[in-house]
């Protein structure tokens, strides 16, 4: 099991923002732009737990 984040749910997202996206079929985490045809944003993430 990796880290752990909480995701406040919308479909867009600012400059900067780091987001929880769809991307190519798969889920991640990213602070880059998404903007691929059928690429998701599935939220802005609010918190993040780090697995020691």
């Amino acid at each position: 099991m990796g880290d752990l984040v909480v995701v406040w749910a919308q479909p867009t997202a600012e400059q900067g923002d780091v987001v929880a996206a769809m991307l190519e079929g798969e889920a991640t985490v990213s602070s880059e732009p998404i903007c691929g045809n059928g690429d998701t944003i599935l939220g802005i993430v609010t918190a993040a737990m780090r697995k020691a």
